[in-house]
């Protein structure tokens, strides 16, 4: 196995995008209220990361189906599959100035050809 990284620009790592739009005044007001109780980045990073985990249900775990991916939704509806979560969490993050970077695994046959996903 090969791992092949790219790593973005920093500035990319603080962006707003369409899924990761931590501009958003729901976005804005969670991390002024997990900013209350933490003292420096890591401590922050450690609350938004306990936050997401533990108050934005899995959808198949919830039986809630709705399929929120934009992290303003997910904040919103507290539901979402495990790529939704991890936007909420980078939104969390980069909103407080903490770059944040996120990628998903991309399979290959043993010949180098991509792997089709397969649910």
């Amino acid at each position: 196995m090969e791992l092949i990284q790219q790593v973005p620009e920093i500035s990319a790592c603080l962006a707003a995008d369409e899924a990761i739009d931590h501009e958003h005044p729901l976005v804005q007001e969670t991390v002024a209220e997990l900013h209350g109780d933490t003292t420096d980045a890591y401590a922050y990073a450690d609350a938004a990361y306990v936050f997401v985990r533990d108050t934005i249900a899995h959808s198949a775990d919830s039986g809630d189906m709705r399929v929120a991916w934009r992290a303003s939704d997910v904040l919103a509806t507290r539901n979402g599959i495990w790529h939704a979560k991890s936007h909420a969490l980078a939104a969390l993050l980069r909103a407080a100035g903490i770059p944040t970077a996120h990628c998903h695994q991309a399979l290959a046959d043993d010949d180098g050809a991509r792997a089709p996903c397969t649910g």
